[in-house]
């Protein structure tokens, strides 16, 4: 039975079952494209996001071409839920960037059974510290790999929220309970160690 109508037709299925019946292991469950502020500024575009898996991965522009802008003059993002295995996760793609979904996105079911010393706690991508910028925190938190994180920003993956500026990207994070931060500039490397600097 399907689990969920979007744009008239079935995006979801008995994805626990779908690798040994041969059915497509990535399921769209839901995606919007619009202002990541205002859920009345969001356009539904799941069937654009269905319509673009091949071979249980997307790839697809974040921008008004591929998508229906309901927030003119606004920083748009895309917010894709989806199941791999039957897996539940979400990801995000950010106007003028490239958004990518494929297997290796899909989420750990079970952690290494102890916290992470390294949170996230805010991560901003733009004309920083005072202009346009793209909030991507749920993006570089999911980076975080046994207490340390390596990020190389970009527009590709974080939009580009300054066109014709430099852009950073800005991460506040608390590390055993320390509170720190840490900047990179576009295309250089952000770098936590596992001591927290």
């Amino acid at each position: 039975m399907c689990g969920l109508l979007a744009g008239g037709f079935c995006v979801a299925s008995q994805a626990a079952d779908a690798a040994k019946d041969g059915m497509p292991r990535l399921v769209i469950v839901k995606a919007v494209y619009g202002d990541p502020n205002n859920a009345e500024a969001n356009a539904d575009v799941t069937k654009q996001i269905a319509d673009a898996v091949k071979d249980d991965a997307v790839t697809i522009g974040v921008n008004n071409d591929n998508f229906e802008d309901m927030a003119s003059g606004i920083s748009k993002r895309l917010k894709v839920d989806f199941t791999i295995d039957g897996v539940v996760g979400s990801k995000c793609g950010y106007e003028g960037g490239t958004f990518r979904l494929s297997l290796k996105d899909k989420p750990d079911v079970v952690a290494n059974g102890k916290p992470s010393k390294l949170v996230i706690r805010k991560a901003l991508y733009g004309d920083l510290p005072d202009g346009d910028s793209n909030d991507v925190t749920s993006e570089v938190a999911k980076l975080v790999k046994n207490d340390t994180l390596t990020v190389k920003p970009n527009s590709d993956d974080y939009g580009d929220p300054a066109t014709g500026r430099t852009k950073k990207l800005r991460v506040d994070y608390a590390f055993d309970g320390q509170e720190k931060s840490k900047t990179a500039e576009e295309g250089a490397t952000l770098t936590i160690s596992a001591s927290g600097d």
